[in-house]
């Protein structure tokens, strides 16, 4: 087993000991394909073998903190070459791109845009209480769309943020995983400025 799998299983071990809740996610290359809920390290150790059986070497493990129940949500913004930056904010999860309910606005955002943008999706009523469900704490996720818009807008380096998923629950919002590319870009012209011509003006 690599280095990093064995400081994976021996973070599991200490976490099932003290009492911690986890998840446990194995790494091969950029993605999290093979997942699992189990708390014990030995489910861990049976995972890495699994892998090295179908050829594959885990990089290693991630170890958090189990997110409660709720409703996966996709928040993310990129930066768009006509529009600058662009916020979106959907249904999120594994089939994100098979459900395909997502809203998009420009940035910068205000409150009232927030709150239309994500009671415009399909799926709001699960967030909302349909059928009997528990209202999802809504606000947190709209500050959270608030936030990373207003962090797009004020750093154009910033040029692609993913959050998927975001777990919505009764009291918070968790960020379950997150990506983001930074690039390097020129900064701002200072507010007011004028810009400067092409060529120097003709004095003939």
């Amino acid at each position: 087993m690599s280095q990093s799998g064995a400081l994976g299983l021996a973070i599991i071990d200490h976490a099932r000991r003290v009492g911690l809740g986890l998840s446990t996610f194995v790494s091969v290359g950029n993605k999290a394909d093979i997942s699992g809920n189990d708390l014990l390290a030995s489910a861990a150790h049976a995972m890495a073998e699994r892998l090295r059986r179908s050829g594959l070497e885990a990089e290693g493990f991630l170890v958090q903190r189990m997110a409660g129940e709720g409703v996966e949500m996709i928040v993310g913004v990129v930066e768009d070459p006509q529009f600058c930056p662009v916020i979106a904010c959907g249904a999120g999860g594994t089939a994100v791109e098979l459900v395909n309910d997502v809203s998009v606005r420009l940035t910068p955002l205000n409150g009232s845009e927030a709150d239309e943008m994500i009671r415009s999706l399909a799926t709001f009523p699960l967030l909302d209480g349909d059928r009997g469900r528990p209202k999802m704490d809504v606000a947190s996720l709209r500050g959270l769309v608030l936030r990373l818009g207003a962090l797009a807008d004020d750093l154009p380096q910033v040029v692609d943020v993913d959050f998927n998923p975001v777990v919505v629950g009764p009291n918070g919002a968790d960020v379950v995983d997150a990506r983001s590319r930074v690039e390097q870009c020129d900064p701002p012209p200072p507010e007011g400025a004028r810009p400067r011509p092409a060529y120097p003006p003709d004095h003939a």
